[in-house]
């Protein structure tokens, strides 16, 4: 079980919701869909893609358009490629499923309507290791037939493809629910619901099978069409995102995954949050920490900033009670260092700091894995090995009794630091420019001779 590597996945998200034909009413809810799903999508506490690689196509007048975004997308995927519709279904004499368009007739044609074996080509052809079709439409259904379940659509049966896990809105017999006046169709609300909530009864990570459960259950609750699944292989336990009724992000995390940073979606102003965070008792610390640690292991920190690495103050996203993230630090799509304050029963308070580095090549596991009483680590594997240090809040990198000296400590943090700054970061959009100029400013102070 485990999240999508935001950067090397792609989504596409295709909604219509104006219609030329009177035998297709328009259905203004699916705007909202794809409005929010955008945000889950590309949310850093959603599923963490960067925004050039989650395409809209809204209310497209012919099928070209679609298919152009959707080959460029399953191009470029390597680890998910996300795929969602919301509009009408609408059946050809011979029965076969087509995704409706603006210009879409009631009875579709090739020409201005999406036929949902052409999609099911250009996923089947991406290199992705996992593929996810999401329909919110009537008689979408059927489309579980056409990604190779059935015999009655030749042309696509013949081959099974391995990674699709298809969800659909409803029965291919049944119209899916868009209740007037409602901001959502049903079946997307219903999703949206869980996406941005959570659930407590649910796993830390939210997987594509749990969302088929808990879809069932609630639309079966509220005598909606229910829903219809399939999947292939172990692409149903792949999680989309965390279960944020549940999910605490406190001091003893050891670390986050790839593609994942703690910064909400919508940003507060910056000189607020540094202003609360450097009267708080522990910042001349965090400050000559964290300064250092820039100057030592994050390579061309002035020239680099923002775009490939860039800090957050005071981030709010998943509070605990007793539990707050201080600060974040991220190298291109992955958080490297975070402190936490944890606020015991009797008042006292403790910081935390959290620092991922690479795994050296010259230790075996197994000796990655240790604990004292300043300091302890974890190896971490997700895409890449990562090697976690958790320790108590001290003003320089000295001062750890870890098993390894501070010298390589920092030679390994900015290994990691440079692969990872690689990509572009897409969370520049959260930097705290006021937090890290007073961050550079420590880390290029002039040291005092001695006279």
């Amino acid at each position: 079980m485990r999240l999508p590597d935001g950067v090397r996945s792609r989504a596409v998200l295709i909604s219509t919701g104006a219609y030329t034909s009177d035998g297709l009413p328009n259905l203004p809810a699916v705007y909202h869909n794809i409005e929010d799903l955008v945000d889950v999508v590309t949310g850093a506490d959603g599923m963490a893609l960067p925004t050039e690689n989650c395409v809209s196509v809204i209310d497209a007048a012919s099928p070209s358009a679609v298919m152009s975004a959707m080959l460029a997308a399953a191009q470029k995927a390597e680890d998910l490629l996300l795929v969602y519709y919301a509009g009408h279904g609408v059946l050809d004499p011979r029965g076969r499923l087509f995704l409706s368009l603006t210009g879409t007739l009631s009875s579709p044609v090739a020409w201005d309507a999406l036929d949902i074996s052409a999609i099911r080509e250009v996923i089947a052809e991406s290199r992705a290791e996992n593929r996810v079709l999401i329909l919110d439409c009537c008689f979408s259904g059927r489309a579980i037939e056409a990604m190779g379940a059935g015999a009655a659509d030749i042309a696509t049966a013949q081959v099974e493809v391995r990674g699709t896990y298809t969800l659909t809105a409803t029965s291919e017999n049944a119209p899916a629910h868009a209740p007037a006046g409602e901001q959502h169709t049903t079946f997307t609300g219903s999703l949206l619901a869980l996406l941005k909530k959570g659930d407590p009864e649910a796993p830390d990570l939210i997987t594509l099978d749990y969302i088929y459960d808990d879809l069932l259950r609630t639309l079966r609750a509220r005598n909606s069409p229910e829903p219809r699944r399939r999947g292939t292989d172990s692409t149903g336990r792949l999680a989309l995102v965390r279960n944020s009724a549940k999910y605490d992000r406190s001091w003893s995390e050891p670390s986050l995954p790839v593609g994942v940073v703690d910064e909400p979606p919508v940003a507060e102003p910056g000189d607020q949050r540094f202003d609360e965070l450097s009267h708080h008792p522990g910042y001349p610390m965090i400050r000559r920490l964290v300064g250092l640690y820039i100057k030592d292991c994050i390579p061309d920190p002035l020239g680099n900033q923002k775009d490939r690495w860039n800090i957050t103050a005071l981030p709010k996203t998943s509070r605990v009670k007793g539990q707050r993230r201080l600060l974040t630090l991220n190298c291109g799509p992955q958080e490297v260092l975070y402190i936490t304050e944890l606020t015991r029963p009797d008042g006292s308070a403790q910081v935390m700091v959290c620092c991922n580095i690479a795994r050296p090549t010259d230790h075996r596991a197994r000796k990655l894995n240790f604990a004292n009483k300043n300091v302890t680590g974890q190896l971490v594997d997700y895409q890449r090995s990562v090697w976690a240090w958790k320790f108590n809040l001290v003003s320089d990198l000295s001062q750890l009794q870890g098993p390894i000296p501070t010298a390589e400590f920092k030679t390994l943090a900015r290994g990691l630091n440079t692969e990872l700054m690689e990509a572009k970061s897409p969370y520049g959009r959260y930097h705290n420019a006021d937090l890290a100029a007073d961050l550079l400013t420590e880390a290029f102070r002039p040291s005092k001779r001695k006279s």
